[in-house]
């Protein structure tokens, strides 16, 4: 597995070659700055399996990096985890925002970073495995990323950046969950690129009903979205699902013409954790999940030749 690291303290990357060394990580660069890291990315003729990324550097700072990697067609498939002696929620929100996998704080906890190596490792192994079936099976169907939305991260770093708030922190977002009903229908007789789009179009509907608002979405396989928003902004979710059905309504006329299933989407019940709460931060995400599901009729917004509620 070949590494990048990147930070503009020398005693720092030498330490963090020691550390991965132990782990059995030897094929490791190092580069001191943002520009440093592009020019040898660029010259590197194998691509990088993963990037440790100081988040405060001079120059190009860290999320600045962190952006044009995960832009980049030929970089954005490999993980960037955020390294800082901050742990501030701006920079913290900032990372992910910009397409971090995860965030560590300095000093590293030996154990922290095998975790993280041992995730970074089961992901080169999945980037070497189709992500769609081209029949009409979705059992296997895995969370993609769906970047290129705005606002939209894949979901292993949405649930990396709620365990990175807390059990504190994460009480002040909402969360909720919105499900294809129809995602064997929509998938079937599609190949790859037509499911990618159907998951796509899904996205870019609900992305665009929030008007510019602050949120995070994630798919995360099997049809299920997940939106993160913070509590003390509120959250209509009536003017939300009235938008959301208007968007889904543009779509209905070009799924009419060509024939195809539309997908019909279930949005489920707005939650939030309590200060009381003894569950993990990440079984926030799972609830979303559940709710979306179980989400009752009315509040089932379709795509398909019909269009409207159904």
């Amino acid at each position: 597995m070949k590494l990048l690291v990147v930070d503009d303290d020398p005693t720092f990357t030498e330490l963090m070659v020691a550390e991965l060394s132990l782990l059995g990580l030897d094929s490791v660069d190092v580069v001191h700055s943002g520009q440093d890291a592009l020019d040898c990315i660029s010259a590197s003729q194998t691509p990088y399996d993963c990037y440790l990324v100081d988040v405060e550097m001079p120059g190009m700072n860290g999320v600045e990096l962190c952006e044009r990697i995960t832009t980049n067609p030929l970089t954005k498939r490999a993980p960037v985890i955020m390294v800082s002696s901050s742990a501030s929620l701006e920079h913290i929100d900032g990372a992910f925002a910009k397409g971090a996998t995860d965030y560590l704080n300095k000093p590293l906890q030996r154990r922290e970073l095998q975790g993280r190596m041992r995730m970074v490792q089961a992901l080169a192994t999945q980037t070497s495995k189709p992500t769609f079936t081209s029949d009409s099976n979705t059992d296997a169907l895995d969370a993609v990323s769906l970047s290129e939305i705005p606002n939209c991260i894949d979901y292993l770093a949405m649930q990396n950046y709620v365990l990175k708030l807390g059990s504190l922190r994460i009480n002040s977002f909402i969360a909720f969950g919105i499900h294809i009903v129809n995602l064997s229908d929509v998938f079937a007789n599609k190949d790859q690129s037509g499911q990618m789009d159907a998951l796509m179009d899904v996205a870019e509907m609900i992305s665009e009903s929030f008007g510019g608002a602050e949120f995070l979405m994630s798919y995360a396989g099997q049809g299920d979205y997940v939106i993160l928003l913070p509590r003390a902004r509120g959250f209509d979710k009536d003017a939300f699902e009235d938008q959301l059905e208007l968007k889904f309504s543009e779509l209905t006329d070009w799924y009419k013409s060509a024939g195809e299933v539309g997908p019909v989407v279930q949005i489920g019940t707005p939650i939030y954790r309590n200060l009381l709460s003894f569950k993990a931060p990440d079984d926030l995400l799972d609830m979303a999940i559940t709710g979306a599901r179980s989400a009752q009729h009315d509040t089932t917004v379709s795509a398909s030749p019909k269009g409207g509620f159904v």
